[in-house]
Protein backbone atom coordinates (compact mmCIF):
# COMPACT_ATOMS: atom_id res chain seq x y z
CA UNK A 1 0.00 0.00 0.00
CA UNK A 2 1.34 3.40 -0.97
CA UNK A 3 1.36 6.42 1.29
CA UNK A 4 -0.06 9.84 0.48
CA UNK A 5 0.32 12.71 2.90
CA UNK A 6 -2.14 15.56 2.40
CA UNK A 7 -2.41 18.82 4.29
CA UNK A 8 -4.44 21.95 3.65
CA UNK A 9 -3.65 25.50 4.72
CA UNK A 10 -4.94 28.97 3.92
CA UNK A 11 -3.12 30.75 1.13
CA UNK A 12 -3.24 34.28 -0.30
CA UNK A 13 -5.53 33.29 -3.20
CA UNK A 14 -7.42 30.51 -1.43
CA UNK A 15 -6.67 27.12 0.08
CA UNK A 16 -3.33 25.41 -0.56
CA UNK A 17 -3.22 21.62 -0.51
CA UNK A 18 0.23 20.09 -0.10
CA UNK A 19 0.75 16.56 -1.42
CA UNK A 20 3.63 14.22 -0.62
CA UNK A 21 4.14 10.56 -1.46
CA UNK A 22 2.20 8.52 -4.01
CA UNK A 23 -1.37 9.20 -5.15
CA UNK A 24 -2.98 6.06 -6.51
CA UNK A 25 -6.05 3.84 -6.33
CA UNK A 26 -5.34 2.91 -2.71
CA UNK A 27 -5.61 6.51 -1.48
CA UNK A 28 -7.53 8.41 -4.17
CA UNK A 29 -10.47 8.78 -1.79
CA UNK A 30 -8.23 10.65 0.67
CA UNK A 31 -7.26 13.13 -2.05
CA UNK A 32 -10.88 13.48 -3.20
CA UNK A 33 -12.10 14.08 0.39
CA UNK A 34 -9.61 16.92 1.02
CA UNK A 35 -10.46 18.61 -2.28
CA UNK A 36 -14.21 18.16 -1.72
CA UNK A 37 -13.92 19.73 1.74
CA UNK A 38 -12.31 22.82 0.20
CA UNK A 39 -15.00 23.05 -2.48
CA UNK A 40 -17.73 22.60 0.12
CA UNK A 41 -16.28 25.53 2.08
CA UNK A 42 -16.87 27.74 -0.96
CA UNK A 43 -13.38 27.80 -2.47
CA UNK A 44 -13.31 28.63 -6.18
CA UNK A 45 -9.53 29.04 -6.38
CA UNK A 46 -7.39 26.14 -5.20
CA UNK A 47 -3.64 25.61 -5.24
CA UNK A 48 -2.07 22.17 -4.99
CA UNK A 49 1.64 21.99 -4.20
CA UNK A 50 2.83 18.76 -5.81
CA UNK A 51 6.58 19.14 -5.18
CA UNK A 52 6.52 16.15 -2.82
CA UNK A 53 4.28 14.00 -5.01
CA UNK A 54 6.43 11.17 -6.35
CA UNK A 55 3.72 9.33 -8.30
CA UNK A 56 0.18 9.93 -9.54
CA UNK A 57 -1.87 7.25 -11.30
CA UNK A 58 -4.70 7.83 -13.75
CA UNK A 59 -7.26 8.07 -10.93
CA UNK A 60 -5.35 10.87 -9.20
CA UNK A 61 -4.90 12.68 -12.51
CA UNK A 62 -8.64 12.30 -13.19
CA UNK A 63 -9.36 13.92 -9.79
CA UNK A 64 -7.08 16.87 -10.64
CA UNK A 65 -8.64 17.29 -14.09
CA UNK A 66 -12.18 17.05 -12.72
CA UNK A 67 -11.41 19.57 -10.00
CA UNK A 68 -9.93 21.96 -12.54
CA UNK A 69 -13.02 21.65 -14.73
CA UNK A 70 -15.38 22.20 -11.78
CA UNK A 71 -13.48 25.27 -10.59
CA UNK A 72 -13.44 26.76 -14.09
CA UNK A 73 -17.20 26.30 -14.31
CA UNK A 74 -17.50 28.18 -11.00
CA UNK A 75 -15.40 31.06 -12.36
CA UNK A 76 -12.24 30.05 -10.49
CA UNK A 77 -9.34 27.75 -11.18
CA UNK A 78 -6.85 25.17 -10.01
CA UNK A 79 -3.11 25.84 -9.90
CA UNK A 80 -0.72 22.90 -9.62
CA UNK A 81 2.64 24.02 -8.23
CA UNK A 82 6.00 22.37 -8.79
CA UNK A 83 5.01 18.97 -10.22
CA UNK A 84 7.91 16.65 -10.92
CA UNK A 85 9.07 16.36 -14.50
CA UNK A 86 7.35 13.02 -15.20
CA UNK A 87 4.01 14.22 -13.82
CA UNK A 88 4.31 17.49 -15.75
CA UNK A 89 4.90 15.59 -18.99
CA UNK A 90 1.99 13.20 -18.34
CA UNK A 91 -0.43 16.03 -17.54
CA UNK A 92 0.57 17.84 -20.71
CA UNK A 93 0.27 14.78 -22.94
CA UNK A 94 -3.19 14.07 -21.53
CA UNK A 95 -4.31 17.67 -22.07
CA UNK A 96 -4.89 18.35 -18.38
CA UNK A 97 -2.87 21.55 -18.82
CA UNK A 98 -5.93 22.88 -20.69
CA UNK A 99 -8.05 22.53 -17.51
CA UNK A 100 -5.57 23.62 -14.85
CA UNK A 101 -2.69 26.06 -14.55
CA UNK A 102 0.64 24.35 -14.04
CA UNK A 103 3.51 26.27 -12.49
CA UNK A 104 6.80 24.42 -12.38
CA UNK A 105 9.94 25.38 -10.48
CA UNK A 106 12.78 26.50 -12.73
CA UNK A 107 14.90 24.10 -10.65
CA UNK A 108 13.11 20.79 -11.35
CA UNK A 109 15.08 19.03 -8.62
CA UNK A 110 12.72 20.79 -6.14
CA UNK A 111 15.61 21.79 -3.92
CA UNK A 112 16.21 25.14 -2.33
CA UNK A 113 18.52 27.52 -4.16
CA UNK A 114 22.02 27.94 -2.80
CA UNK A 115 20.91 30.99 -0.79
CA UNK A 116 18.15 29.02 0.99
CA UNK A 117 15.23 30.44 -0.97
CA UNK A 118 12.58 28.61 -2.94
CA UNK A 119 13.26 28.58 -6.72
CA UNK A 120 11.36 31.09 -8.84
CA UNK A 121 8.14 29.69 -10.28
CA UNK A 122 7.44 29.96 -13.98
CA UNK A 123 4.53 28.82 -16.08
CA UNK A 124 5.53 25.93 -18.31
CA UNK A 125 3.78 25.03 -21.54
CA UNK A 126 5.12 21.93 -23.31
CA UNK A 127 4.16 21.97 -27.00
CA UNK A 128 1.96 19.16 -28.23
CA UNK A 129 3.38 17.02 -31.02
CA UNK A 130 1.89 17.88 -34.42
CA UNK A 131 -0.61 15.51 -36.02
CA UNK A 132 1.20 12.83 -37.93
CA UNK A 133 0.85 13.33 -41.67
CA UNK A 134 2.03 11.21 -44.53
CA UNK A 135 5.07 12.70 -46.21
CA UNK A 136 3.62 11.63 -49.56
CA UNK A 137 -0.02 12.77 -49.58
CA UNK A 138 -0.10 15.28 -46.73
CA UNK A 139 -3.16 13.50 -45.34
CA UNK A 140 -3.22 12.07 -41.82
CA UNK A 141 -1.15 8.93 -41.46
CA UNK A 142 -3.19 5.71 -41.10
CA UNK A 143 -2.17 5.40 -37.42
CA UNK A 144 -3.43 8.94 -36.70
CA UNK A 145 -6.88 8.51 -38.29
CA UNK A 146 -9.98 7.99 -36.19
CA UNK A 147 -11.45 4.49 -36.17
Amino acid sequence: MSTLRVSATAGDAGPVIVLAGEADVTNAEQLRDVIDAQLASGAVYLTIDAAGLTFADSGAIRILAGTGKTLKELGGGLVLLRPRKTLLRTLTLLGVDQLITIQAATDMSHKLNGNGTVPELVQVRIPRPPNRRSHVSGRPHASARAN
